[in-house]
């Protein structure tokens, strides 16, 4: 390994129990740390580049690929006074099946349940719901 390159970027809390992220703000800290990296390793020949990034959570884009909100994070909790509810209406045993997992705060399936409920003009502004991962602004 040749350099290594890190940036950081605040957890929004709006409302006890809530973690939001600015998907924007994890692109401006990739280039940070991709620079970073480059410099420290003295600008070899570059054969690779590793990436890590965080899976679950919920970021929503309009039609124009543009974010409708921050994105809702793995350690969000907003959702948990509505698992019950979810699992009564989808199946635990399907949910389990299909998911591999019990829905849980913070993963898509509760968040965008939530969502439903709490924020209707929000989710229906959204045309696409991705991870935090798999978000890019290009």
């Amino acid at each position: 390994m040749k350099g290594v390159g890190t940036a950081e970027y605040p957890i929004l809390t709006p409302r006890l129990g809530y973690a939001e992220q600015d998907p924007e703000q994890w692109w401006r800290a990739t280039i940070i740390a991709i620079r970073e990296a480059l410099e420290k390793a003295g600008c070899p020949q570059i054969l690779g580049i590793g990436l890590s990034g965080q899976m679950h959570g919920l970021v929503l884009l309009d039609q124009r690929r543009n974010l409708v909100r921050p994105a809702i994070i793995w350690a969000d909790q907003r959702s948990a006074d509505l698992l019950p509810e979810l699992r009564e209406r989808v199946g635990l045993s399907l949910l389990a099946q299909q998911c591999g997992t019990a829905p849980t705060t913070g993963f898509l399936i509760a968040s965008l349940y939530w969502l439903q409920k709490c924020e209707v003009e929000t989710l229906a502004r959204a045309a696409t719901f991705l991870m935090p991962k798999d978000f890019s602004p290009l």
